[in-house]
């Protein structure tokens, strides 16, 4: 076993331990940071599944989470880490930093035995540990989805390289091993299979495409399964719909966003200018001028591909890497809010990377070469030193999104939300009513505005907000439950009505029970209160009101 693990790995040099020293110094910078109120909050803060325990873990595995993604063992790993040091976000990030140091090593290892080439190896291998891209991933809490994927992704690549090697069937064993592992990390990995056939391409000399593809099946097959149970679980889980605007507009359209957001990420990976935690479509969705700049760019793409294949293989392999591993995740079939996501290009970002060596080593020779790779390097890890702080919190985070794109509604709402969580209720209302004006569809956005209302005794402008919510969204659960809590402020009998719904539309949300249960107690009925008081706290709720509590001991 040790014998197969050495083998997977290579003799490291100071430059490469000097690159990852480089990584844990930077990125210990951002484990001061919070928890985020973006994607931090249903995979952990508000997570009624949080807790390691043999039910969350099969449910998990069985069914998907809640919010509509399939990735069981990145759950697990934060429940691991809830276990252990319960909501402090410093752990789960010093976990992040671990895997990435991991894979760094894992990187390096796999460029190595790919190309051959040491200075390669050094330049595209520091450049993926340091380029402020990765903030997303390593220094934000949900960016585990990126980094464990990669670890087993990067171990399937490795073990595949064994196999073609020594042609012996273990590897290919482990190589499946690995992709399973990798897959329920994240669903990224399905593009395992043509990055294998891409491994073929660069070692075998008598290089089918057709007979390496065929030699895929089962993992092919497998990638199949992953996409039908990843959409199912999306399906199952609608009082979760991360896909925004665009899941209203043609499929045509969506091929030209599709083809908008390629270009920027290889824009942003070269020159990374406009980094952003959000990246909204344009309100009126046009975007003609860009989207006839991005076709000529992919044409151009492409006729390079085509034309250097056969004399500029290891250059055309990167650029390919980089293609089959974004492609699912351009939003032709939507997945979240925003043209673009830069965790998205944790791993895909590598294949840039290596087409840039191959495209400067051409312009000059190796000793002024080696000068610019070192600028280079140094750029982006001060880039990514000054990018890791946007993240410190949710109010920084978005004050970033919207210094970028000052008109998104998202962040608006969410740095709302983080303000409002402070006790700014000033500022929050300015940031909902911003996202309102912005867009006037976003149910969340006037629940979330009611919120002040009912903090500020002012349940009949609530309730018009609520009533409009529940209009946009009539399956939103937390707008039934304030509005209960508005109508009961009222003295309205109909609140237990909308409190009951919100119960039904959420069974596993902690805080809709205890809304719930703050009403039976000023009803008299302490007995109800008390049942719901115990179900929220079964269900992972944290922070209640010590009076309810305390008479419900």
């Amino acid at each position: 076993m040790r014998l197969m693990i050495q083998s997977l790995f290579i003799k490291y040099n100071k430059y490469h331990y000097l690159v990852i020293v480089a990584a844990l110094i930077i990125f210990a910078i951002g484990l001061r940071n919070q928890f985020n109120n973006w994607d931090d909050t249903v995979y952990v803060t508000e997570n009624p599944s949080i807790a390691l325990n043999g039910e969350n873990i099969k449910n998990s595995f069985s069914g998907g989470e809640r919010h509509g993604m399939y990735l069981p063992l990145t759950a697990l790993s934060f429940s691991i880490n809830h276990a252990i040091s319960a909501f402090d976000p410093s752990a789960y990030l010093g976990t992040n930093l671990l895997i990435h140091l991991v894979n760094i090593l894992l990187v390096f290892a796999l460029l190595q035995k790919l190309f051959n080439n040491n200075a390669l190896t050094l330049f595209a291998g520091a450049l993926f540990a340091l380029h402020p891209m990765q903030a997303e991933s390593v220094s934000y809490v949900a960016g585990r989805r990126d980094t464990l994927y990669a670890v087993f992704y990067f171990l399937a690549m490795l073990s595949y390289i064994n196999y073609v090697q020594k042609h012996d069937k273990k590897w290919l064993r482990n190589t499946m091993i690995f992709f399973v592992l990798s897959l329920f990390s994240k669903g990224q990995a399905i593009a395992l299979p043509a990055s294998l056939v891409l491994v073929d391409f660069l070692l075998l000399k008598d290089f089918s495409f057709k007979k390496s593809v065929k030699e895929k099946w089962a993992f092919i097959a497998l990638s199949a399964v992953f996409i039908i149970i990843t959409l199912v679980v999306k399906q199952q889980a609608k009082g979760y719909d991360l896909s925004g605007q665009i899941v209203d507009i043609s499929f045509f359209k969506k091929l030209l966003f599709a083809c908008y957001g390629f270009m920027m990420y290889i824009v942003n990976i070269i020159v990374p200018y406009n980094l952003s935690l959000v990246h909204p479509y344009p309100a009126s969705l046009q975007m003609t001028t860009g989207i006839i700049i991005s076709l000529v760019f992919i044409a151009a793409f492409a006729f390079v591909s085509v034309k250097y294949i056969s004399t500029q293989k290891e250059l055309v392999a990167g650029l390919l890497f980089f293609a089959v591993n974004i492609f699912l995740v351009l939003q032709i079939i939507p997945n979240s809010y925003g043209i673009m996501n830069d965790h998205y290009v944790y791993v895909p970002s590598l294949g840039i990377f290596i087409a840039l060596y191959f495209v400067l080593q051409k312009l000059a020779d190796a000793k002024t070469l080696s000068y610019f790779f070192i600028g280079i390097v140094c750029v982006a890890a001060f880039l990514l030193a000054r990018r890791i702080p946007v993240f410190r919190d949710s109010i920084s985070a978005f004050s970033d999104v919207i210094k970028k794109y000052p008109d998104s509604y998202i962040g608006y709402n969410n740095r709302g939300t983080a303000y409002y969580n402070t006790g700014r209720l000033n500022d929050a209302k300015l940031d909902f009513d911003a996202s309102i004006r912005y867009n006037s569809t976003l149910a969340t956005a006037f629940n979330n505005r009611a919120g002040i209302f009912i903090n500020l005794a002012k349940p009949k402008d609530a309730l018009t907000d609520l009533n409009k919510a529940i209009a946009l969204d009539p399956v939103f659960a937390n707008a039934y439950s304030n509005r209960g809590i508005a109508l009961a402020m009222l003295g309205d009998k109909k609140a237990i009505d909308d409190l009951n719904k919100a119960v039904v539309l959420e069974p596993r949300n902690p805080r809709l029970y205890y809304n719930r249960a703050a009403y039976w107690m000023n009803a008299n009925r302490k007995d109800l209160a008390c049942n719901d008081v115990t179900k929220a706290r079964q269900l992972g709720l944290k922070e209640g009101n010590p009076a309810l509590d305390k008479a419900c001991q």
